[in-house]
């Protein structure tokens, strides 16, 4: 399957900016009704319950910090068109935070971000958990470790809008690791200097720094300025004030047991040090090339990578999304793969069980026979491969879990009503009190 990836997504680059230099993009839309309404499954509100109190509060004005998604898939996700889609939808209505976290090099030549133009020079290395490194190497938050050790070394950044949202930012994170011979790196915005983060420390550790600066759509450079090498796990550009932040995590051939090669306790750092809110996974189709492929060892590689999130729940949230439709061809005909179903029902029964919410995106593309469905579609939604989905059906795979999200976020506010926000909660208990006992008001600070 491998072989095929790189050359599919670079081409739906290449139709994208075609498209886009015609002066139209291409369609992504169907008619409406055209896919069955797929639900999220939650029981009991374990899986998302946190972050839709937080989105509630958000909507409400009482959160005054952003609400922040980690999406972690496989190629699906790795041109950043998928969760582009979700992000465009969740930014439109709680709010644009920042196209969110990004890579100075990706794991693969196919890796991109949407709302922001990268480029980075030839002075910078990269290390991902895809290749032969001693155990327990640190990668960070997104499974890729980049460095230099040349002063001089830059990364261009240039904002850009996605859809309706998007196009202007106000601050730069660095997560970095920290090192006695660490350098520094500064931002510029043409010849002005907005900031500098040193990544220099008495002990090795992970940390993050800040640069914030006047909100600009124009191109940022971050330059290595010397003192040492410097190994970076990743930037993000965010805006101020409170919205949704989605960060875009799909690395090409990846799958549950490629985040297991990380050690636990770095990965729960790195989403801490990221604030993260919501984590979704989105693997399957890798698994689904691998011959014999066993109930009980699948079920206990999703169980212990949903175990991990244990340790800081019930702050984080978990989502599953199951893989879309893979299809083969047989003689003259079309076939969807077995396997995709059977990794469905695994992860469904696993993520249930684990207290996460599963959203069944095989059911959601209209069940057995999609990827056949898909490709002979107009607009064609997926490639001649029948496993990776075109620019168009990016969006459309992104839109229909978008508007499952905003789904479930509306049936939870429906059955929590005004008090689905923990503050406003607060806030009517208290006026509740003041008004049954009138006279008991609360003394100031040092008085009886």
């Amino acid at each position: 399957m491998s072989r095929y990836i790189i050359p599919m997504l670079l081409l739906g680059q290449v139709v994208a900016s075609a498209a886009a230099a015609r002066g139209r993009h291409p369609p992504g839309g169907i008619a409406p009704g055209a896919h069955p309404r797929v639900e999220i499954q939650d029981r009991g509100w374990r899986g998302l319950g946190r972050v839709f109190e937080q989105l509630c509060c958000l909507a409400e004005g009482y959160r005054k910090r952003s609400v922040r998604i980690a999406h972690y898939g496989d190629s699906i996700l790795a041109d950043d068109r998928l969760t582009s889609a979700v992000r465009q939808l969740l930014q439109a209505r709680f709010g644009d935070a920042g196209p969110g976290f990004l890579l100075v090099r990706g794991a693969s030549r196919s890796y991109r971000r949407a709302g922001v133009r990268l480029w980075a020079d030839r002075f910078w290395r990269r290390a991902s958990v895809l290749g032969r490194w001693p155990k327990n190497h640190h990668f960070g938050y997104a499974g890729v470790l980049n460095w230099s050790v040349v002063s001089g070394a830059r990364v261009y950044l240039t904002p850009r809008r996605e859809g309706g949202v998007g196009g202007r930012v106000s601050r730069l994170w660095v997560y970095y690791q920290q090192r006695r011979r660490g350098g520094w790196i500064r931002l510029l915005s043409g010849r002005r200097e907005l900031g500098r983060v040193s990544t220099r420390g008495p002990v090795r550790r992970e940390a993050v720094g800040s640069i914030s600066f006047a909100e600009t759509g124009k191109r940022l450079v971050l330059e290595h300025g010397g003192g040492g090498s410097l190994r970076l796990f990743g930037l993000a550009l965010e805006r101020r004030g409170a919205g949704v932040v989605l960060d875009g995590l799909g690395m090409v051939s990846t799958a549950f047991h490629t985040l297991l090669r990380e050690p636990a306790d770095h990965w729960l750092r790195q989403l801490r040090l990221r604030r993260v809110n919501l984590v979704i996974f989105q693997y399957g189709a890798n698994a689904s090339d691998m011959r014999g492929l066993k109930e009980r060892w699948y079920k206990g590689v999703v169980r212990k990578t949903l175990a991990r999130l244990r340790a800081a729940r019930p702050r984080i949230s978990c989502l599953v999304v199951g893989p879309l439709d893979r299809g083969y061809r047989w003689r003259r005909s079309m076939r969807s793969r077995a396997a995709i179903r059977r990794i469905c029902r695994w992860q469904r029964q696993v993520a249930l069980a684990s207290g996460c919410a599963f959203f069944d995106s095989l059911a959601a593309q209209g069940g057995r026979g999609s990827a056949r469905r898909w490709y002979r579609s107009r607009p064609r939604l997926m490639w001649p491969d029948l496993t990776h989905v075109t620019p168009a059906g990016s969006r459309v795979a992104g839109r229909m879990l978008g508007e499952a999200l905003l789904r479930a976020f509306d049936r939870f506010k429906r059955r929590r009503g005004p008090t689905a926000c923990p503050a406003v909660l607060r806030a009517h208990e208290l006026l509740h009190r003041r008004a049954r006992w009138p006279q008991l008001e609360l003394a100031a600070p040092g008085r009886r």
